[in-house]
């Protein structure tokens, strides 16, 4: 499960820089980093599940 939640922040480490750099549009960004947070929200709760 740590596992996920550090892959998870690093792909959104990876969207920034892609951001940064143009190979993306603000957009782009926009919804795949929404998705991103829709995910990481998704791994707390089951974590949080998972430990009760």
């Amino acid at each position: 499960m740590i596992y996920s939640a550090g892959s998870l922040e690093e792909s959104k480490v990876w969207l920034n820089f892609a951001k940064d750099c143009h190979y993306i549009t603000m957009e782009q960004f926009n919804i795949y980093n929404a998705k991103a947070d829709e995910i990481g929200a998704k791994l707390h709760r089951l974590y949080v599940n998972w430990k009760s």
